[in-house]
């Protein structure tokens, strides 16, 4: 059970419930879930509905070092929980296919990840389909994407990254198409056991049915951190 309060008085408060069915199995080499059941919505003014949703995690081990995770789900949800769960578990989604709106939102996903780890090379290829839609705004849309990631040690404290990728957003309700495609390195240090640094440099380039949607831009992020986690990069919305 989940309530969500607006400060805003003229936004109507809501309360997800859930109750799910979960089996879950552990092989030698692959893991198994599944969450089957319903969620109920009921918003503050009386409106109230109540629907499927479920989803499917299967991770195989190919070898030793290699994976495949695929991940099918279907719920609904708001776009704050949306986004963080996505923001938890990258593989699960983008978190910035989520606007951030007050609608409740019927969000499907299937996702398939590919990963290896060699002794001098992290490799990691993954896609995603996705379609959102929402209860009032006019924000539905079909999303999907290709990324590839590399990883390479340098030193014992000194590590490379590259990375590419390309999203493909169909606007069901703007009559609107981006295709936005990204690639950027990046050098990571491990100043001690708990602090680390990170310079990354970035192109990326969206064309859009939009025309003011349209741009191309460089970025450089810089972080140094202290712990075991890795803030998320600063995204920008050029030209919503």
């Amino acid at each position: 059970m989940r309530v969500v309060e607006y400060d805003e008085p003229l936004i109507d408060d809501v309360t997800f419930g859930s109750i799910f069915f979960a089996v879950s199995s552990i092989r030698a080499r692959s893991d198994i879930s599944t969450n089957l059941g319903s969620t109920y919505v009921k918003r503050e003014n009386g409106q109230s509905t109540s629907e499927f949703t479920g989803n499917l995690n299967w991770l195989v081990n190919l070898t030793s070092r290699s994976m495949i995770r695929t991940f099918i789900a279907t719920d609904l949800t708001d776009s704050s929980n949306g986004a963080l769960t996505a923001t938890v578990d990258p593989e699960v989604g983008d978190p910035n296919d989520i606007q951030i709106t007050t609608d409740v939102i019927r969000n499907q996903v299937i996702s398939l990840g590919y990963h290896r780890q060699d002794g001098t090379l992290d490799s990691s290829l993954s896609g995603e389909l996705r379609k959102l839609n929402y209860s009032e705004s006019p924000n539905d849309r079909r999303i999907w994407n290709v990324n590839a990631v590399f990883g390479y040690p340098i030193t014992a404290l000194l590590r490379s990254g590259f990375y590419a990728r390309y999203n493909n957003t169909d606007y069901i309700d703007l009559n609107r198409v981006d295709g936005d495609y990204s690639i950027g390195g990046n050098i990571r240090y491990q100043l001690s056991r708990s602090l680390h640094s990170l310079f990354d440099l970035k192109y990326r380039d969206r064309d859009s049915t939009l025309d003011s949607a349209s741009f191309a831009e460089w970025s450089v992020y810089a972080s140094l951190t202290y712990g075991f986690g890795e803030p998320m990069r600063p995204t920008r919305s050029g030209g919503f």
